[in-house]
């Protein structure tokens, strides 16, 4: 390990480490240099720290006991389909077909889904959110699948389902993450890059599709 630049040291609730209380913060097999400016080791929340280093670690130790206040309370953010559908409908002045399973806007993708892809249910004519492409790496080509997913509800499950002949589908288990980014204006939503095992061989067909569904029951493949 080569030391350089800076070390900052933040605190954050609940830290509590009591007076003398030596703990490492990295380790090496050997190193050489040192940080060339570290901030955080006095007036933090009260807390005051050395720095040391062995053969094999660096630590710190509290010199002075402080206080790490508790982060300030915040009510809970209503989350999942019901309190996501009633926003949805207050927005475009519609309160009909607000089930799960109904297709408010007769587009053919139920409400349920129009959740999971952060679809707008009352809003015909939007774009198919999931998006195919080949990658070659290696001197191989991998089917990628690109799509939009909660992340603010652990109930739902994405699965990538494979068929060579478009009649019996079965879940894929080995999926490469290649990327993942927030969407700009949709807060709990995010899309994610996957590249799906094994690689694409010349004159063999496979299809994908994508199924969402609740933890328990399955709900509509798409």
């Amino acid at each position: 390990a080569a030391f350089n630049g800076a070390l900052d040291l933040a605190l954050e609730s609940p830290f509590a480490e009591p007076l003398n209380a030596t703990f490492p913060v990295l380790s090496f097999a050997s190193r050489s240099g040192d940080f060339t400016s570290v901030t955080g080791l006095v007036n933090n929340f009260g807390y005051e720290f050395s720095t040391a280093f062995t053969g094999t670690t660096m630590a710190l130790t509290v010199t002075t006991s402080g206080e790490v206040p508790a982060p300030p309370f915040l009510a809970p953010v209503p989350m999942g389909f019901d309190h996501w559908i009633r926003d949805q409908a207050n927005g475009a002045g519609n309160a009909d077909r607000m089930g799960p399973m109904d297709d408010a806007e007769g587009d053919g993708v139920v409400n349920l889904l129009e959740y999971a892809f952060g679809t707008p249910p009352f809003a015909p004519g939007q774009a198919d959110p999931l998006v195919a492409s080949v990658r070659r790496e290696s001197g191989l080509d991998w089917a990628v699948l690109e799509f939009p997913r909660r992340t603010d509800n652990s109930t739902l499950l994405y699965e990538i389902m494979a068929s060579a002949n478009l009649g019996g589908w079965q879940p894929v288990e080995d999926l490469i993450e290649l990327e993942r980014f927030s969407v700009p204006g949709q807060p709990g939503m995010e899309r994610v890059r996957v590249a799906v095992w094994p690689a694409l061989l010349e004159g063999e067909a496979r299809f994908l599709r994508l199924r969402v569904r609740e933890a328990l029951p399955a709900i509509r493949a798409r």
